[in-house]
């Protein structure tokens, strides 16, 4: 094993990064790895591209049916990049842009409706069977507040440090890679608040643990990327020089 000091956090990357028990992680990764390729390519598009848009629609309600604990964390990154792409350039806020963003919700909630009707008309045997169990709001404020202190426990807020100061390192330096490097950023933050959005909006909760494991993996995979992009522009490698 490359784990040599039997750090926990490596250990949970590596069983669930990827593997072949399906259909998590063989599927529904794939699904999330080629989002985040996709988000890619949509912050990077001057315009609101339809076809774009359509595709993020697709593998969002893919993701949504196949291991919703993705979802929240895919909603949140586009979400932020839409908000970006919209300070940048106000009058991409057009007719066109909004029935491009119609017709791909449109797209999104056709593909996803079979997989809620099953979620909300199944019964409750099944559900509990699922480990889905129904929560109060004072429920909701033990889990919201155990989630914080979690989030700034000291090895938490030394990762925080790191991040921040490799963002202002790379931005000032790797102008060329940033663009692709800040969706990383923007994915590894989305997964820390996918939970948060999660409590607040559902009466049910499950496997919560997932969560945890998510944001783990975009954790590692920021450090990656942070290290590959250091180590090519260093050493002059082609890797990301698309």
């Amino acid at each position: 094993t490359v784990n040599f000091f039997e750090i926990a956090e490596i250990n949970t990357f590596s069983a669930n990064f990827y593997n072949l028990r399906f259909p998590r992680p063989l599927i529904a990764n794939l699904f999330f790895f080629y989002f985040i390729y996709l988000l890619i390519e949509f912050n990077l598009e001057t315009s609101l591209n339809l076809k774009t848009l359509i595709k993020l629609a697709v593998i969002m309600s893919l993701s949504f049916s196949s291991f919703y604990f993705l979802f929240f964390t895919e909603v949140i990154a586009v979400f932020v990049i839409f908000l970006t792409k919209i300070k940048k350039d106000i009058s991409l806020i057009n007719k066109k842009n909004s029935l491009s963003l119609f017709y791909s919700f449109c797209i999104f909630v056709i593909l996803t409706s079979p997989f809620l009707y099953f979620l909300f008309n199944g019964s409750e045997a099944y559900s509990e069977r699922m480990g889905a169990h129904e929560v109060s709001l004072v429920d909701k404020k033990k889990f919201l507040l155990h989630y914080f202190f979690q989030l700034f426990n000291v090895k938490l807020l030394g990762i925080y440090i790191v991040f921040i100061f490799s963002y202002f390192f790379i931005k000032k330096l790797y102008k060329k890679d940033f663009l692709k490097i800040n969706i990383f950023y923007i994915v590894f933050i989305s997964s820390i608040l996918a939970p948060l959005l999660f409590i607040g909006i559902s009466n049910k909760v499950s496997f919560l643990y997932h969560f945890n494991n998510i944001v783990i993996i975009c954790t590692i995979l920021l450090f990656l990327i942070i290290f590959l992009t250091i180590l090519k522009n260093n050493l002059n490698l082609s890797f990301f020089n698309n």
